[in-house]
């Protein structure tokens, strides 16, 4: 009886290995006789399994990314706007909008979640709305100064550059610090993981300065003359300078006093950059080209999409363009940015973000701004252990 019931055992401890390991781990396994390794090399195999299955995760995920698909002669960049919307759902429909105010032009910036979303007049006017709560206005000022650039710094708060100065606000309006000695300041730019603030202007200086204890990190002149364009590479934090002289990028560190990289993208001013969140692709545009290149691709107002499509302003019009080479671009889309009404002038594009978390594009006008819907656009790839979960509390 004992032996029937070993025996037993026996068929269900081998069915139990066959149905957890493969038939090479199971045989493996069964022909290690020391106890200590098989257990070692149970937990090696279960470890190699794991990571398996994340990979196909993960290769799922990225195979499962929207956007416009046509049929035979069909092409993308004939859906408009209004086409898009017929297809959506209500909610998302929602997201597609126009805003007219008369403080322009207006600059269009979204938080690293995509939640707020903030619009800076130039003539004195900054509002942030949140996004999830049905645009809801979170705070508005009336600085009555010029406002050159803003951003986002942290949990809701913002920096704005005025006129001669930066001023930090809370998520309430309140201020909270000025940074004084910034009266160059042009474009900001904020490192999330080192907590600095960075400035550059006319004088063609990069500032890096620390928000947590308010010092100046490093200043460097570029010596390439004014800084037309400021953005920096979210892979590994260094700035991207785009100047007004030669069609020129620079790469900045502030541990070094020399630019870690400097190449001719262009001819004429560098209007705009952006550069990819992989950190391997950067789009530019010249103001005398105003070509869509792919080497550093060229475009006006720059926003690279997480999904590698750019958008393109050439007067009234967006050109959204997918990038599928490089050295090869194919239109995506189009469509007007914007008017005042429905006999009003047509609005000019001045500014363009793109919303982290969807499929948003937010345009910033000279009496405004637009929201549109672009399919596709945003990465279904969302890290939340980043801190750019828009749901979170």
């Amino acid at each position: 009886m004992a032996g029937k019931v070993a025996k037993a055992q026996g068929k269900k401890k081998k069915k139990a290995l066959k149905n957890k390991y493969s038939a090479d781990d199971a045989a493996l396994l069964k022909g290690v006789q020391d106890k200590v390794l098989r257990n070692k090399l149970k937990h090696v195999i279960t470890e190699n399994q794991e990571q398996t299955k994340e990979k196909e995760l993960v290769a799922a995920l990225r195979s499962e990314r929207g956007g416009m698909a046509t049929e035979g002669d069909e092409r993308t960049y004939h859906i408009h706007q209004k086409d898009v919307l017929k297809q959506a759902d209500a909610q998302t429909r929602r997201n597609a909008y126009q805003l007219n105010l008369g403080l322009g032009p207006y600059t269009v910036r979204y938080d690293r979640s995509g939640r707020l979303m903030m619009l800076a007049g130039k003539k004195g006017h900054v509002s942030v709305v949140d996004r999830m709560s049905g645009n809801k206005l979170v705070t508005e000022l009336q600085l009555g100064e010029t406002i050159r650039d803003a951003c986002f710094i942290g949990a809701g708060m913002t920096a704005v550059a005025q006129k001669k100065n930066i001023y930090i606000y809370d998520v309430d309006g309140t201020e909270l610090h000025m940074l004084g000695k910034a009266n160059d300041a042009r474009f900001l730019q904020y490192l999330p993981y080192h907590w600095m603030l960075c400035y550059a202007g006319h004088t063609g200086t990069i500032t890096w300065q620390d928000t947590s204890m308010g010092t100046i990190t490093a200043q460097t002149p570029t010596k390439q003359g004014s800084v037309s364009a400021l953005r920096q590479n979210p892979w590994n934090a260094v700035l991207c300078a785009g100047h007004a002289e030669g069609g020129r990028v620079t790469m900045w560190s502030p541990a070094t006093p020399k630019p870690l990289v400097s190449m001719v993208v262009g001819r004429g001013s560098v209007q705009a950059l952006a550069v990819n969140r992989g950190g391997d692709r950067m789009v530019t545009a010249t103001g005398l080209t105003s070509v869509v290149y792919a080497n550093q691709t060229h475009i006006w107002p720059a926003e690279l999409f997480t999904k590698g499509f750019t958008n393109r302003d050439s007067g009234e019009m967006v050109h959204g363009k997918k990038a599928t080479k490089i050295h090869t671009y194919r239109p995506y889309m189009r469509e007007f940015a914007g008017s005042s009404g429905s006999r009003g002038p047509t609005l000019s594009m001045v500014s363009a973000r793109f919303c982290p978390a969807e499929d948003i594009l937010g345009i910033g006008l000279d009496g405004g701004m637009r929201s549109i819907l672009v399919p596709g656009a945003c990465n279904p790839e969302l890290d939340t252990l980043e801190g750019v979960d828009p749901f979170m509390s």
